[in-house]
């Protein structure tokens, strides 16, 4: 009996934290944005998309992720990271 207790109780903490970090993260209230970025680099294409709090972090993000398939080596990224996306379209996060 003591042993179910536990667990349920622990089941229940472990909800509430999900929970919480869940809406702690999309902002509570639908702030933030939603942003899918494209990118080329050494002749391959991948999109990438991130939701943050801001349109620019959301920008910024997607392009890392989009770069960090594409490119091969420190250099690449950067490189990769100062070019311009093929593509970049952004909305307020839901």
């Amino acid at each position: 009996m003591r042993r179910a207790l536990l667990v349920a109780a622990a089941l229940a903490l472990g909800i509430a934290l999900l929970a919480w970090t869940s809406l702690r993260h999309s902002g509570s209230g639908g702030e933030g944005a939603l942003c899918e970025v494209c990118m080329d680099a050494a002749g391959r294409s991948h999109c990438a998309r991130v939701q943050a709090g801001s349109e620019a972090e959301a920008r910024e993000a997607a392009q890392r992720s989009a770069c960090g398939v594409l490119a091969r080596g420190i250099a690449a990224e950067l490189a990769c990271m100062q070019s311009l996306p093929r593509s970049a379209q952004c909305s307020a996060a839901r």
